[in-house]
Parts: C-alpha cells; structure tokens; sequence
C-alpha cells in the first residue's frame, strides 16, 4: 500500500504534464487556444499545432505576437 500511493502520484503527474494547453496571441490581438503545444517548423516560419477543435492548423511565425501556458 506504501509504494502504490507515490506510483499513482507519479502518474498522475506524468498524465498532467501532457495536457497543457497552449493561448497564441497574434499581432492583430486575436487568440486562438491550442490542444498540443505549438511547434516550430524546420523552415522557421511556420508554427504547427491543434487548434481547439482539434484540427492541425499552422500559422505564419511572423503573424505570432506571443505564445503563453493556458
């Protein structure tokens, strides 16, 4: 019973760390909340995520103001 308790905290803590949500602020003061956390693309100019329905979007890195945790 001891060692459950700390593997199932350590779980959890694993399982939360891959929920972030992501909140892209564009240069024009729009928002857009992310499922996945926004990436980079090897060109770097575009950033790559899903957005909150779920679908793969990409945006112009040059349109981005900030990127921040939800």
């Amino acid at each position: 019973m001891k060692k459950l308790i700390p593997c199932a905290l350590l779980g959890l803590m694993l399982l939360s760390g891959c929920a972030n949500r992501y909140r892209i602020t564009l240069n024009n003061g729009s928002v857009i909340d992310t499922r996945t956390k926004p990436r980079l693309d090897a060109s770097g100019m575009t950033y790559r995520f899903k957005d909150g329905s779920g679908r793969d979007t990409e945006i112009p890195a040059i349109r981005i103001r900030e990127i921040a945790p939800k």
